[in-house]
């Protein structure tokens, strides 16, 4: 890695944010100065104009397609801008959407609050559709890009030790002077070891553990899913997960004493392939999953892969599309997969964003085994025609005296023979063609000299 500087001059304030455009050779970045600029990566320079604020930047985000970036100013606005000549295309009025909390030392109500809500951090969904963003509030917000609408707001905590959560203030509380809660009275009848003086010797500061601010609900990074059914925030009460999917894909009550590996072994011996195959997958061991799935004949594929629940449906493509990669058996798990289409059709188009990643890897892999299979069978495509041509269709007629089926060299060696005979042939009879051309040829030349000699004499 080697360091490389822009030729221009950058930003003038501290920069709040930096994201490569997916698509294209741009690099993005905001600023405090109230500004967010496009770079060159390869001219090293401003790609566009300047996209020029009316107040600091805090966040920028790129959509996947490149064709749109987002950023949010100290104000609470989310501004749209096209990279590519740096038109605004639209505004979205965040703030509102985001005031609802009131701190201990806001003199006003949660609608007039005093201090600044605004958006930290926001993310573009796969598909480009939606936006989510979060900042130093309770709430998280999911806007429509296309319509700049609000869909939904998260209320991340309720926990009432955290500044900003609740709208409404005890007026008993408010003193002159502020919050009770804030005000340190010596004298009050509380415990003298809250008082008691824990600097070390020599130290200027007090207790470093003590905190002089109260803690505020907020979030500092919110990201999508890349299939776009979860999401989730880093806040100040942890990591919180949001998912649109009620249905519970792992359940510990399906392990029991009698799903092991060896009872799966035992049900595969005993030819029972569904059986073997759905505890397989609730044990979810990649090994005992490939084992039974290549143990199944063929003509069963169709059966078991109807008798596997919808649950286990997503988990046995992986294991599949991690197979078809490194396995010769292309065909069976082709056929795999069919059976598989075709009986759990409605749960696949109904969870198809869920299993979309799955999906992708599914035909990334088998689109390189077509591409590695395509040129040879392209090349040898007027070959298999001729010998399914040539193929014989009587098992007598191809084999011996047993009824035994040729293979395939025995057929291409009788037809390289029977090509041989056939062409000697021709040429045998060419030959006596000419011989008794030559023949004739020679009865008449004697003819002509008896009567010269006949002419002669008389």
């Amino acid at each position: 890695w080697k360091r490389q500087r822009m030729s221009t001059p950058g930003h003038t304030g501290p920069i709040s944010g930096v994201v490569f455009n997916p698509a294209h050779p741009y690099l993005v970045s905001s600023s405090w100065d109230r500004t967010v600029k496009i770079w060159d990566l390869y001219n090293r320079k401003v790609a566009v104009e300047t996209l020029t604020h009316s107040s600091d930047v805090l966040a920028v985000a790129v959509r996947p397609d490149g064709d749109e970036v987002c950023a949010s100013d100290l104000t609470g606005q989310l501004y749209f801008w096209d990279p590519q000549d740096g038109t605004c295309k639209g505004t979205i009025e965040g703030h509102k959407d985001i005031m609802g909390g009131r701190r201990r030392d806001d003199p006003r109500e949660a609608k007039n609050q005093t201090h600044s809500v605004a958006f930290t951090s926001m993310c573009y969904s796969s598909d480009g559709k939606c936006l989510l963003a979060g900042g130093n509030c309770k709430f998280v917000c999911i806007y429509h890009v296309k319509q700049r609408v609000l869909l939904k707001r998260f209320e991340i905590t309720n926990n009432l030790s955290l500044d900003g959560i609740q709208a409404f203030l005890n007026s008993r509380d408010m003193t002159e002077a502020g919050p009770m809660s804030l005000i340190d009275d010596p004298d009050s009848g509380s415990d003298p070891e809250d008082h008691k003086d824990k600097s070390l010797p020599g130290a200027k500061r007090s207790d470093f553990s003590k905190r002089n601010t109260p803690l505020v609900a907020r979030t500092k990074c919110v990201m999508f899913s890349p299939d776009g059914r979860q999401w989730a925030a880093a806040s100040t009460e942890g990591l919180l997960i949001y998912s649109v999917d009620q249905a519970l894909f792992f359940d510990p009550q399906d392990l029991d004493m009698d799903v092991t590996p060896e009872n799966t072994k035992m049900l595969l011996s005993d030819k029972k392939f569904a059986k073997s195959l759905v505890m397989a997958l609730r044990l979810n061991e990649d090994d005992l999953m490939k084992e039974v799935i290549e143990e199944v004949p063929y003509e069963e594929i169709y059966l078991v892969a109807g008798n596997v629940p919808s649950v286990y449906v997503e988990r046995l493509l992986k294991i599949i599309s991690d197979k078809i990669q490194e396995s010769p058996h292309i065909q069976y798990y082709l056929m795999w997969i069919q059976a598989i289409f075709t009986a759990h059709a409605v749960t696949l188009q109904k969870n198809s964003m869920r299993i979309l990643s799955t999906m992708r890897s599914l035909h990334r892999n088998v689109g390189s085994k077509y591409n590695l299979l395509a040129p040879i069978c392209q090349e040898n495509q007027h070959m298999l025609g001729y010998l399914v041509k040539k193929k014989p269709t009587n098992p007598l007629e191809a084999g011996g005296a047993g009824g035994e089926r040729e293979d395939l060299f025995s057929v291409i060696a009788r037809e390289k023979l029977n090509e041989k005979i056939s062409g000697s042939a021709r040429d045998e009879a060419k030959k006596g063609v000419v011989e008794e051309k030559g023949a004739k040829d020679m009865d008449k030349k004697k003819k002509k000299k008896k009567s010269r000699k006949r002419n002669v004499s008389s």
